[in-house]
C-alpha cells in the first residue's frame, strides 16, 4: 500500500478573484492621496518619502493579493489533477463516521473542491489516507 500523506496539502479550496479588488483598493488609495494633498497645510506639506513609502506599500498588498490569487489557482488545478489520478483507482477514505476502501469512478467538483466517488458515494478528496494497489 502506497501513503497518500500529500493529499490534504493539495486540496486548498477555489481561488477567489481578487485582483479586481486590489484593482479598486489601489484606485482608493490614490483618490486618497489626491485628497490628502489638497488638503495638506501649504505651510507644512508631507514629505515626498512618505508618500512614497505609501505608495510602495499599497504596490506591495496588491502584488502579494494577486500572487495569493495565482497560488489558489495553482493548488485548485493540483487539485483537479490528483482527483483525476485517482479515477479507476482504488483508495482508502477516512472521514469522522467511517473508513472505507473502494474504486474511484468519478469526480466531481464543487465550491473549490474537489469529490471523489466511490461506491455511489462522495468523499472529499483531502479525507484520502492511501493509494491501493489495484487488484
Amino acid at each position: 500500500m502506497m501513503s497518500v500523506s500529500a493529499v490534504n496539502r493539495l486540496t486548498g479550496g477555489q481561488p477567489q478573484t481578487t485582483v479586481e479588488s486590489a484593482a479598486m483598493a489601489g484606485e482608493d488609495f490614490l483618490r486618497l492621496m489626491l485628497t490628502q494633498l489638497q488638503m495638506q497645510d501649504p505651510t507644512e506639506p508631507l514629505d515626498n518619502s512618505e508618500l512614497l513609502q505609501q505608495f510602495l506599500a499599497m504596490t506591495t498588498i496588491q502584488s502579494l493579493q494577486e500572487l495569493s490569487t495565482s497560488n489558489n489557482r495553482i493548488m485548485y488545478d493540483s487539485s483537479k489533477l490528483l482527483g483525476m489520478h485517482f479515477l479507476g483507482r482504488e483508495v482508502t477514505v477516512v472521514t469522522q463516521d467511517e473508513e472505507i476502501s473502494g474504486l474511484v469512478k468519478g469526480l466531481r467538483y464543487d465550491a473549490g473542491k474537489v469529490f471523489l466517488v466511490i461506491d455511489g458515494k462522495e468523499y472529499a478528496l483531502s479525507d484520502v489516507v492511501a493509494l491501493l494497489e489495484n487488484r
